[in-house]
C-alpha cells in the first residue's frame, strides 16, 4: 500500500518524528546569529532547518544532510535525505556564488541561474551554462537544461509559494533543491553567517566556521571605534522608485549597519524589519535635517541625481558633497558585488561606512563597495 501524504501532513510527521531522536546541537557548528536556520546533530547527519524559507512560508523546510560513510538510522527514513559532500552544484543566488567563492569551492559550480547578476569575474570566466536568464526559481528556469546538468543540488531562493511547483517538478526528478534564505535575516552578521550552511553541503564546515569568526571579531573591532562617538550623523538612504521612496526601518539591516558605523538612520523611529514605502514629501521634509546621502539607487553622478526631479540642492548632504553610492563594485549587465561578497563580508562594508560616517576614524582606509557620487 503507497500512502501520498501532503507537504502539511509530511511536514507534521517529521516534527512527531523528532521528538524520538536523540538530537544533539553540538556538532561542531553552533548557528549563533541566523534566526531562520538551525542544524542538529542526529545519527552522526545533520538536520537542517530553515523556519522561513521565503516570504509567507507557512511551513518550514527540513532536510537530512548524510555525510559520506554514514548510514542514518531507520527512524529517520521520513525525512528529505541529500548526500553531502555536493560535488556538481547549480546555483541560483548570488550569495551562494559569494560563499563558495570565500571557500574556494567555485568548481563545484556546473551551472547558474541568473548569471548576468553575479560580479565574479572568475565565474563569469568560467562560461557555466545557464538554466534561466533570472535568478531564482524564475518563469526562465529551464527544467530540461537543468536535468541535462545532472547536479546533486540546486541551492536557489523562492518569492512566494506560487514558485513551487517547479521546486516540487525537480525534486521529483530527483533533483535536491536547497533554499538560501539569508535575505530574510535582520542582521548583517545573520546574513553572513549562512556561509556555515553552504560549508556543510560541500564538506568545508571548519572553513565556513573559520572565514565567519574571522568576519565577525573585524565587525566587532570596527563596530568598537566609534560606539561611543558623541556625534551621530543622520543618514538618507535610498531614492526614490516609481515615486515611492523606500526606507530602512529601524531594525532592518543597513540600518544596524548604519548605527554600527557611528551614524543613525532618519528613519529610527520606524519600528520594525525590512523597508517602508514613503511618499516624496514625507521623505523630503526629513531630507532636510540629514547630514550623509547613501544607497541612492541606480543614479552613477550628480548629475542623475540633479535629472531625478528632486530639490536635492536644499538637501544638506548635495551641498557638503556627501552622496555616496554602494555601486563600486557593479558589472555592465548590473551585477553588484555589495549584493554578493557584502553579504558575506559586512565587515568590509562596515569599514567603508565608517570611513564615510568618522573618516578620521580610518583616514586611510580605499572605499571597496562604496564611492562618492561626483
Amino acid at each position: 500500500m503507497i500512502f501520498i501524504f501532503n507537504r502539511s501532513v509530511r511536514t507534521m510527521l517529521v516534527f512527531c518524528l523528532l521528538s524520538f531522536l536523540s538530537v544533539s546541537s553540538s556538532c561542531g557548528m553552533t548557528v549563533d546569529y541566523a534566526t531562520n536556520l538551525k542544524v542538529e546533530n542526529v545519527d552522526g547527519c545533520y538536520m537542517v532547518t530553515v523556519d522561513r524559507p521565503y516570504y509567507g512560508a507557512t511551513e518550514p523546510e527540513v532536510v537530512l544532510l548524510v555525510p559520506e560513510g554514514t548510514k542514518p538510522s531507520a527512524s529517520l527514513e521520513g525525512i528529505s535525505r541529500i548526500d553531502i559532500p555536493l560535488n556538481r552544484i547549480v546555483v541560483g543566488t548570488t550569495p551562494a556564488v559569494a560563499c563558495l567563492d570565500a571557500l574556494e569551492a567555485l568548481d563545484l559550480l556546473v551551472g547558474l541561474a541568473g548569471g548576468k547578476y553575479v560580479y565574479s569575474d572568475s565565474v563569469r570566466k568560467m562560461g557555466l551554462p545557464e538554466v534561466a536568464s533570472d535568478g531564482g526559481m524564475s518563469r526562465s528556469l529551464d527544467r530540461e537544461r537543468l536535468l541535462e546538468l545532472a547536479p546533486d543540488g540546486f541551492i536557489t531562493y523562492l518569492y512566494g509559494d506560487e514558485e513551487r511547483r517547479d521546486v516540487d517538478f525537480l525534486r521529483n526528478c530527483g533533483v535536491p533543491v536547497l533554499f538560501m534564505a539569508e535575505y530574510l535575516e535582520d542582521s548583517p552578521l545573520a546574513r553572513a553567517e549562512w556561509i556555515k550552511f553552504i560549508g556543510l553541503l560541500v564538506g568545508m564546515e571548519e572553513q565556513a566556521i573559520e572565514i565567519f569568526d574571522k568576519v565577525v571579531r573585524r565587525y566587532e573591532v570596527l563596530a568598537s571605534m566609534v560606539d561611543k562617538s558623541q556625534v551621530r550623523p543622520l543618514v538618507l538612504s535610498g531614492a526614490p522608485f516609481g515615486g515611492v521612496w523606500y526606507v530602512p526601518r529601524r531594525d532592518s539591516w543597513p540600518s544596524m549597519m548604519f548605527r554600527a558605523a557611528g551614524a543613525k538612520s532618519l528613519w529610527n523611529d520606524l519600528e520594525g524589519t525590512g523597508t517602508a514605502p514613503m511618499d516624496l514629501e514625507a521623505v523630503l521634509v526629513r531630507a532636510e535635517s540629514s547630514d550623509i546621502w547613501l544607497n541612492c539607487g541606480s543614479w552613477r553622478s550628480l548629475e542623475d541625481a540633479e535629472r531625478s526631479g528632486l530639490p536635492i540642492e536644499a538637501f544638506p548632504p548635495f551641498e557638503k558633497g556627501e552622496i555616496y553610492n554602494n555601486d563600486r563594485r557593479v558589472t555592465s549587465e548590473g551585477g553588484n558585488d555589495y549584493y554578493q561578497s557584502g553579504i558575506v563580508r559586512p565587515d568590509m562594508i562596515l569599514a567603508d561606512l565608517i570611513s564615510i560616517i568618522h573618516p578620521e576614524k580610518m583616514r586611510d582606509h580605499e572605499l571597496f563597495y562604496y564611492r562618492k557620487l561626483q
